[in-house]
C-alpha cells in the first residue's frame, strides 16, 4: 500500500533534487506500510532513521543548490525546512515514544500527505523556473 506515487508533475525540473524526492517519499511509503502491517520495531526505527538522514541530506543539497545558483529566496527556503525538521522532530519522538498507536501511524500518513508533498507542491515548485533559467 502506498499513500503517494511520484509523479512528473512534482519534479522541479532538477534531477539531484527530484530524486530526493523519490527516495524521500519511496521511505515514508515504506515505514507507513510497515507500520500498518505491524512490523517490530526495529524495522520500524530503521526506516525512521531513513527517512530522517534522507530529509537532513535532501535539504542541505536544496539549499545548497538554491545558494550557488542565486536563488533570492533561499533564506525563506532554509526557514522552511528548519519547520520541517522540527516537525519531523516531533513525530519522531511521538514515534518512538508511542509504539504500536493509531494514532502515530495517521500522523505518518498525514505527515506524508501535507507536509512533504505540500511542500514540493508548494515550496519547492516556487524555484522551479528560477532553476531552469
Amino acid at each position: 500500500m502506498t499513500l503517494v506515487d511520484w509523479d512528473d508533475t512534482y519534479s522541479v525540473g532538477d534531477t539531484e533534487i527530484d530524486n530526493d524526492h523519490k527516495r524521500i517519499i519511496a521511505l515514508l511509503n515504506d515505514l507507513y506500510q510497515a507500520y500498518e502491517l505491524g512490523h517490530a520495531n526495529p524495522i520500524l526505527t530503521g526506516l525512521f532513521d531513513q527517512v530522517e538522514q534522507a530529509t537532513i541530506q535532501h535539504f542541505k543539497r536544496e539549499e545548497s543548490l538554491l545558494e550557488r545558483r542565486g536563488y533570492q529566496s533561499v533564506d525563506a527556503q532554509r526557514a522552511e525546512h528548519r519547520l520541517l525538521k522540527g516537525s519531523l522532530s516531533q513525530l519522531r519522538h511521538r514515534f518512538d515514544s508511542e509504539l504500536p498507536s493509531e494514532r502515530v501511524s495517521s500522523e505518518i500518513r498525514d505527515f506524508l500527505l501535507t507536509w512533504f508533498m505540500g511542500h514540493i507542491l508548494e515550496e519547492d515548485m516556487r524555484f522551479k523556473d528560477f532553476l531552469s533559467e
